[in-house]
């Protein structure tokens, strides 16, 4: 067990997603090699074209592993029954060759699943295959899972603040009981909940075996910028769409700008990934990374100020402010509900690790929206 450093060789799989790709970005900024785990050829176009000199110089290579998320169980046999949940024994065993570190990010974001085994299967298959491959590889370090706080948080109904000994245990029960009837956020934080859960259990059952230790890093919503070839807003990742939705694309109203949560910029979360390869003192640890709590109305406090970026999509609601975008409802109620003590991110991971605020995270968002002609 041990840390992985630069020039060290990292796999990360999901490699294409929104996060990951800027975990790529700041692996490979930071002096590490990297092997980005894709599900076809096709899927690594991106990275191909935003790190060419990487891909050019060996420092940037793919393995390509296809679908292995042909599973579906009952929601309570997902944890005592690990065995049945890969279809693809040995899917990443090629992948994980020759690698000191691990980041697994690969699992579907859905927030409005039908199947809730739509979410569940892949999470969990996915999880379980990489770590029976990762337990035949002796050079392994650590392995970094992306969790979420939807394994961490319940709803709340009066201010909460979670921390790292907080599970989910409502939305998977939930799941259990209702199946395609429990509603889509609980599919979603269900699958999350036991993908972790089934991390936890199989570093218990094989810790005298391992030479390899694990962190797992749970974000809330996140946004920022990205570097994914987004062709149009509708082809966004769920978080960077969400935001475009809520404070770009749809009149602001009581309900919406009142909504809350909690979040973290994509390059801060990117960040601790890297991080938790390298602090000693984060093997082993769940570590939350969140910047704060906020209701939609604290973005718009921000926005209205900056005149829309937009140069193909016009909302009549941007007009009616005269091109400036929109204030909201800036004399709504703050009930911003829903925390993180982010402490024991800041304590480990720091003090490399700085959260950005609000400002910066919605101007650099503004930013992207027009650099890509939007």
């Amino acid at each position: 067990m041990g840390i992985a450093i630069p020039p060290s060789k990292i796999l990360i799989t999901g490699a294409n997603g929104y996060i990951a790709a800027w975990v790529v970005d700041t692996l490979l900024k930071t002096g590490y090699t990297v092997r980005g785990c894709v599900r076809s050829q096709d899927r690594a176009k991106d990275l191909e074209k935003i790190f060419p000199q990487f891909v050019a110089d060996g420092k940037l290579e793919f393995a390509i592993v296809g679908d292995i998320s042909r599973a579906s169980v009952s929601i309570s046999e997902t944890i005592d029954r690990l065995s049945v949940l890969s279809s693809q024994e040995g899917a990443f065993d090629a992948a994980v060759t020759d690698v000191d570190g691990i980041i697994h990010m690969a699992s579907p974001v859905v927030l409005d699943a039908d199947d809730p085994q739509e979410l569940i299967a892949p999470a969990i298959a996915g999880t379980v295959s990489i770590l029976r491959s990762a337990s035949k590889e002796r050079s392994l370090k650590r392995i970094v899972f992306t969790s979420s706080t939807a394994a961490v948080m319940v709803p709340v109904s009066e201010p909460t603040t979670f921390n790292e000994s907080d599970w989910n245990t409502v939305s998977v029960e939930a799941v259990e009981r209702l199946g395609k009837q429990a509603l889509p956020m609980h599919k979603y934080r269900a699958s999350k909940t036991l993908a972790e859960r089934a991390i936890w259990k199989y570093l218990e059952e094989h810790k005298d075996t391992v030479p390899w230790d694990v962190v797992t890093i749970n974000p809330p919503f996140v946004f920022g910028p990205a570097l994914n070839d987004f062709k149009g807003p509708s082809q966004q990742n769920a978080t960077t769409k969400m935001w475009w939705d809520f404070v770009i694309a749809n009149p602001p109203s009581k309900i919406s700008v009142t909504t809350f949560n909690s979040y973290v910029d994509v390059r801060d979360v990117a960040l601790a990934h890297v991080l938790a390869l390298q602090k000693p003192e984060a093997g082993g640890q769940r570590i939350i990374v969140s910047a704060g709590a906020f209701v939609w109305q604290d973005w718009f406090d921000i926005v209205y100020t900056y005149r829309s970026p937009l140069k193909v999509h016009i909302y009549p609601h941007h007009q009616e402010s005269d091109g400036f975008l929109p204030r909201g409802l800036p004399e709504v109620e703050r009930n911003r509900l829903l925390a993180y003590d982010n402490s024991k991110s800041l304590r480990i991971l720091g003090p490399e690790l700085q959260y950005r605020s609000m400002k910066e995270t919605a101007e650099d968002i503004l930013a992207d929206c027009s650099a890509r002609g939007w």
